[in-house]
């Protein structure tokens, strides 16, 4: 995403007539759009180490710019969840022993 921004940023200089912004590639910037939509879908359809990235899963499963269907991702998430409640990272502290 940062390239991607980059990408627009040098875009907006050029037309500015900014002289260092003339040497850069934008031809490149539908190379670096289309690896972030596969990044993105690939990382949406990776299982989540914690509920944080399930969170960040839901959030992001809307996107218009995949090519991924939505019911795989509520599907991937939903494997997401199934794993994690049956196999929970914190486990609750014993109580300290009694002197």
């Amino acid at each position: 995403m940062t390239l991607l921004r980059l990408t627009d940023a040098a875009h907006i200089a050029e037309r500015y007539c900014l002289k260092e912004a003339r040497a850069f590639d934008y031809e490149r910037r539908s190379f670096v759009l289309e690896s972030y939509r596969d990044a993105l879908g690939r990382q949406l359809l990776t299982p989540a180490p914690d509920v944080a990235a399930v969170i960040w899963k839901r959030q992001h499963k809307n996107e218009s710019c995949l090519d991924i269907e939505l019911a795989d991702i509520e599907k991937a998430i939903a494997e997401d969840v199934a794993f994690l409640e049956a196999h929970p990272t914190r486990k609750a502290r014993s109580p300290a022993p009694a002197d």
